[in-house]
């Protein structure tokens, strides 16, 4: 499953408790964060309805706290964990994706690094959700000549004069 396939399930209201998004190109996983950031929940539900962590500044029990919490005045919330190669302990999200709300959209975003496949934690994440592994995209890769805006661009070499 790519990111357009995960982005389309959800324009067809059909969603999974869990995403794991890791990997080396973080454009497909931003772009992922960014829809489920804006998109999923009306402007009206994301008061209530809408956590964003950032690995860095939060703990386990935080992240389990905000997924096991009920909607308010909502159909789903949506929790956001940003940065997760970050967290400390992210190991202890286990019991939590082992048994997950069905009314919580839990989006986990692990730049740079993946998932042991052999690990609990692995075959927890491939079992209860959906797992997005994104490889680094080389230039001859990119589509139509557009570099996605996170890549960075070469600049071309001058020309010197004959």
């Amino acid at each position: 499953m790519d990111y357009q396939d995960i982005i389309k399930e959800w324009k067809n209201n059909k969603f999974k408790p869990l995403y794991w998004l890791e990997g080396e190109e973080d454009f497909f996983i931003d772009q992922v964060v960014d829809y489920a950031e804006h998109k999923l929940l009306s402007e009206a539900d994301k008061g209530f309805n809408l956590t964003v962590l950032y690995g860095k500044d939060t703990d386990w029990a935080t992240v389990i706290n905000a997924c096991r919490r009920y909607p308010m005045f909502a159909e789903r919330q949506v929790v956001i964990l940003k940065e997760a190669q970050a967290m400390r302990d992210l190991l202890k999200l286990e019991p939590y994706i082992d048994k997950p709300l069905e009314s919580t959209i839990f989006v986990v975003a692990h730049k740079q690094g993946k998932l042991d496949g052999r690990s609990k934690m692995a075959k927890l994440v491939k079992d209860r959700g959906i797992i997005l592994s994104t490889k680094k995209l080389y230039d001859n890769q990119i589509p139509n000549g557009r570099r996605p805006s996170s890549a960075p661009r070469a600049s071309p070499s001058p020309r010197k004069p004959a």
